[in-house]
């Protein structure tokens, strides 16, 4: 009983969670995560934990001593944009081996990708070129995707066979909106966060707290963002607090901002590259200090562009999916749609790269 009890501390962060239709997928992901070899597929909007919660499957299943190998991560959407060849793909299959291999945006595989991981998941064994001696290979998958693969299946856009190898046991995390009742633990996880890094045990008036769990949580509440959302939102909070208690001006400011972001960038448009450098938060507390040092030696012209990109990088989950954003105008005029490359040389130009950027301040 007490290693079941762990098991779900582990998968939930410690997080004590009150949504009871998430507690129950969290009990079922981690009978399955103990009972079964087969892949396991994670769906939902962007934000809602997914590429985090791959990782703690595999931390589970090391830890019950199910795996022995490493985690391998595998990002298919820059796998997509050519970012990473089919020999890094392959050779990630390798790497995986008695391990486990993550593969996040799976919906943007490519088809010859698809192929490859469908023998090796029906064998064990798969061939690197497609010719010459076989690899083996024994791996726990996770799979990810934010959007419908049985979709896909039936517009001839993911392979069906593969489909109904990676889909046995599938996992839909529900947005944040969708979990009223999981906000408060969260708050509290993202405060402790924020302390371990800090050192600051920043806290939240009563008033205060009132104020943002009912602009949260309320029915009909505005709240549009996921997890990553709020994070980002206790961590600009702490800061303004300044090492005293978050108080109801804090909050009002707090809320008005996200108001403000989400009146102007709607999730798809396509135009959100522009509207989206009015919201831009420059506080030391959410800009990397790589990225404040560019910042200072920029030009007005450079710095206002520079924010604007990096605030894209911080919101989109992986490489690729940020340059789909930045450059979704111009990819329409070009034959070859490699925007992760773009924007790997445009962040270069200052001496930044996609990890830096994400680094947490």
């Amino acid at each position: 009983m007490v290693e079941t009890a762990d098991d779900d501390v582990l998968l939930k962060m410690g997080i004590e969670t009150r949504d009871e239709p998430y507690n129950r997928l969290m009990d079922s992901l981690r009978d399955t995560c103990l009972r079964s070899a087969d892949p396991i597929l994670l769906g939902g909007d962007s934000g809602t934990g997914k590429t985090r919660l791959a990782r703690r499957i595999y931390d589970l299943k090391k830890r019950r001593g199910i795996l022995s190998g490493p985690f391998v991560e595998v990002d298919c959407a820059i796998l997509h944009e050519g970012a990473i060849s089919d020999g890094d793909f392959c050779r990630a299959l390798q790497e995986a081996d008695q391990g486990m291999l993550f593969l996040d945006d799976i919906d943007s595989l490519e088809t010859y990708a698809q192929r490859i991981l469908l023998r090796v998941l029906e064998t064990g064994r798969f061939r690197q070129t497609g010719y010459g001696p076989e690899i083996n290979s024994a791996f726990h998958l996770v799979c990810a995707s934010g959007k419908s693969l049985g979709e896909l299946v039936s517009w001839g856009q993911f392979t069906a066979s593969l489909f109904s190898q990676i889909s046995l046991w599938t996992f839909t995390l529900q947005p944040l909106k969708e979990r009223p009742l999981d906000i408060p633990p969260n708050i509290q996880y993202e405060l402790g966060e924020y302390k371990k890094k800090t050192g600051l045990p920043v806290e939240f008036s009563r008033d205060a707290l009132e104020l943002y769990l009912d602009f949260a949580q309320s029915p009909g509440s505005p709240w549009k963002g996921n997890f990553r959302t709020l994070g980002q939102s206790i961590k600009r909070m702490c800061f303004n607090a300044n090492g005293e208690e978050i108080t109801p001006g804090i909050v009002r400011d707090e809320t008005a901002r996200l108001n403000a972001y989400w009146d102007n960038v709607a999730a798809d448009d396509e135009d959100n590259f522009s509207t989206r450098r009015a919201s831009v938060d420059t506080s030391p507390a959410y800009l990397p200090e790589k990225v404040e040092k560019v910042l200072m030696d920029c030009d007005e012209f450079d710095c206002a562009q520079v924010q604007a990109v990096v605030e894209v990088c911080r919101e989109s989950e992986s490489l690729a999916d940020a340059g789909r954003k930045l450059f979704a105008k111009s990819r329409k005029k070009r034959v070859s749609h490699n925007d992760s490359d773009r924007l790997k040389k445009y962040l270069a130009r200052f001496g930044l790269d996609w990890e830096g950027v994400r680094e947490e301040p």
